[in-house]
C-alpha cells in the first residue's frame, strides 16, 4: 500500500490528488514565530482617509478609541490599517483592513501600519511530525517542489499568513512542499 487514501485521477489544474488521509506526510507548525508588535509603528490617524474595498475588510466592531482600534489591528498579522468611521454615525465603528492602500473618504480616518513586526524568530517551528499533513484545499496557500525540510520552513516564513510547512511523502515521484494558512494539521 502507498500509505495514502486518495481519489484518482488528479483534478484538472491541481498536481495533488484529493487526499482523505496523510500517512507518511510530515508537518512543522509555526509556534510563537513573531516578536510582539513594536510600539508607535502606525502613521498618525489621517483625516478624510478611509476608502477601502469590501474584499479587504477583515473585521469590524464598535469604536472604543483610536488607540484600541490600532491595538485590535495588532492582534492580526494580516491587518495593515485601522480605519474609523465618521463621528456622526449613530453606531461608530473600527474596521481592520488587509491593505495599507486606503484612499480619500470624507470624515473617515485611518492609521496605517508601517514596520510593525520584527523579523521571524529562528527555531519557532515544532519538529516535523510524521504521518501529519491533512489540511483543507481552502488552506493551501502555495506549493512547490520539495528542496529540504528547512527550506520549506524558510519559504513559509516569507508569508505572514503561513502557519505550517507540510511535506508530501518521500515515495512521491515529484515531492512537494505546501504552505498552509492554518496551524490545525491532522
Amino acid at each position: 500500500s502507498s500509505g495514502i487514501n486518495a481519489e484518482w485521477p488528479l483534478r484538472p489544474g491541481v498536481s495533488t490528488p484529493v487526499i482523505t488521509s496523510r500517512s507518511q506526510w510530515s508537518a512543522a507548525i509555526k509556534s510563537g514565530c513573531r516578536a510582539p508588535p513594536k510600539q508607535g509603528c502606525y502613521t498618525e490617524y489621517k483625516n478624510n482617509v478611509g476608502l477601502f474595498s469590501d474584499a479587504n475588510k477583515l473585521r469590524q466592531r464598535e469604536f472604543r478609541s483610536y488607540e484600541s482600534c490600532k491595538e485590535w489591528c495588532d492582534e492580526y498579522d494580516d491587518c495593515h490599517a485601522a480605519v474609523v468611521s465618521p463621528s456622526y454615525w449613530a453606531y461608530r465603528e473600527c474596521f481592520l483592513v488587509s491593505t495599507p492602500v486606503i484612499t480619500s473618504r470624507s470624515q473617515w480616518s485611518a492609521a496605517i501600519k508601517s514596520g510593525c513586526r520584527a523579523p521571524p524568530k529562528q527555531g519557532c517551528y515544532t519538529e516535523y511530525k510524521n504521518n501529519v499533513g491533512l489540511f483543507s484545499d481552502a488552506n493551501k496557500l502555495r506549493q512547490r517542489e520539495f528542496r529540504s525540510y528547512e527550506s520549506c520552513k524558510e519559504w513559509c516564513d516569507e508569508y505572514d499568513d503561513c502557519h505550517a510547512a507540510v511535506v508530501s511523502p518521500s515515495y512521491w515521484a515529484y515531492r512537494e512542499c505546501f504552505l498552509v494558512s492554518t496551524p490545525v494539521i491532522t
